[in-house]
């Protein structure tokens, strides 16, 4: 079952952002945007963590 580069979506130069890789979505380390009390990943841009309320504004 031989499959041609070209029918793989990441193989495809010709795609908008031209060498063709799948930039993906979320950076592979999130540990910057951990809440620090209770370790949940926030929306970005977030005032509060949605799960323990901590101010997220101090000290950024």
């Amino acid at each position: 079952m031989d499959e041609e580069p070209s029918d793989r979506p990441f193989d495809q130069p010709d795609r908008p952002g031209g060498d063709g890789r799948d930039e993906g979505g979320e950076p592979a380390c999130l540990l910057a945007r951990l809440c620090p009390s209770c370790d949940a990943v926030p929306d970005p841009g977030a005032a509060a963590c949605w799960r323990c309320g901590t101010d997220l504004r101090e000290g950024r």
